[in-house]
């Protein structure tokens, strides 16, 4: 398992929303050990699928019909998971074929804003799942995949985005996605 930050994007809005939250898990929460739910594992799955289907060229539809497991929790994919995940590297494939640059699964921190203070009591990182770069535009686009049911998750405003946005600017990042990038917007899908 990996470490997971106690301050991190996925939790951004009830850090927010409640600063004493923190000090709650600070306190109760191993960050060593993932604690996931089936709608997280499912989110976890449907990301790797995605993200495999990019990479080597996979259609997610080769997937349906099949069970995979992810953090403990068995899935089977089925039309509407296809469907989803489809969305997904649709979007990426679009953001190729119109000249974005892009790094998928990308761990980011917006801690570097705040060198002077290096470093910080509370480690800030997330993980990104689309960070692209467009050079005539010269803009950075962060996209999300959301996977959840039930919950809405509105995209303006939205404090996980903006977080892995603020992350992205990390000149350490940019520099992965070419040398002396000129930044002129941040956009979050």
């Amino acid at each position: 398992m990996t470490s997971h930050s106690l301050f991190s994007a996925s939790a951004s809005t009830r850090l927010m929303n409640c600063p004493g939250s923190y000090e709650f898990a600070q306190n109760f929460v191993d960050p060593k050990v993932r604690r996931a739910t089936v709608f997280s594992a499912e989110g976890t799955l449907a990301h790797s699928l995605a993200e495999a289907c990019v990479v080597s060229g996979t259609d997610p539809a080769s997937f349906l019909g099949q069970t995979r497991t992810a953090d403990g929790f068995d899935f089977f994919i089925d039309e509407e998971f296809v469907e989803g995940v489809n969305e997904y590297v649709n979007f990426l494939k679009g953001l190729f074929a119109l000249g974005y640059r892009m790094l998928l699964e990308r761990k980011v921190s917006p801690a570097h804003f705040w060198p002077d203070f290096a470093p910080l009591p509370i480690p800030l990182f997330g993980t990104s799942d689309c960070i692209a770069y467009h050079p005539g535009k010269h803009e950075l686009v962060i996209g999300d995949l959301k996977f959840g049911k039930g919950v809405p998750v509105e995209v303006a405003g939205n404090t996980q985005t903006l977080y892995y946005g603020a992350g992205a600017l990390d000149p350490q990042i940019l520099f992965q996605l070419g040398k002396d990038l000129v930044v002129k917007r941040v956009r979050t899908v």
